[in-house]
């Protein structure tokens, strides 16, 4: 039988941390299951979206999670005061520790410019081993593209995002 209206709280198609791309993938994902497809049908749907949305993304700025980062600058001074400075592994949840690691970059690579700080909004990337030994970065969320410096020394890690984006989030609906 097929379902002609969905009502959807609480799951990835509605939150705010889910980029609007997927968000948008997976309601029709979830329309077309609920229109009576067969498996073989969805999983092409799936796999077609996957290689069209990630693989040919002409701007991967579109995949970033956003957050809002609380309590940065306590969490940023006692990172330098320890971490930078000690070499003390500094607990800190994963998108505080993207946007400080922004930070630290943004004083390398543009002294001067703006930091992120407590209370703002957060884009996170994943990004390949690099030379900075960072895992994820997050960009101020007014951001729609990433600066040159980012596109000259990192790249993002578009296997860790497919899994985040689609795998993981199809899991949950």
């Amino acid at each position: 039988f097929a379902v002609d209206k969905m009502k959807s709280m609480g799951s990835e198609i509605k939150k705010s941390d889910t980029p609007l791309i997927i968000r948008t993938f997976l309601k029709s994902a979830v329309d077309l299951i609920l229109r009576g497809a067969t498996y073989q049908e969805v999983a092409d749907f799936v796999n077609k979206q996957r290689i069209e949305i990630i693989k040919r993304l002409d701007n991967l700025f579109v995949l970033g999670v956003a957050k809002q980062a609380n309590n940065v600058d306590a969490l940023y001074a006692e990172y330098i005061a320890k971490e930078k400075t000690n070499g003390i592994r500094v607990t800190m949840p994963g998108h505080v520790r993207a946007a400080v690691n922004y930070n630290e970059l943004v004083q390398h690579f543009e002294p001067g410019s703006k930091l992120i700080s407590s209370g703002d909004k957060v884009v996170i990337f994943y990004v390949m081993p690099n030379s900075f030994d960072i895992k994820s970065i997050g960009f101020p969320a007014e951001f729609t593209k990433f600066p040159q410096w980012f596109s000259d020394n990192f790249s993002v890690d578009t296997k860790l995002t497919e899994d985040k984006m689609f795998d993981n989030k199809l899991k949950g609906i």
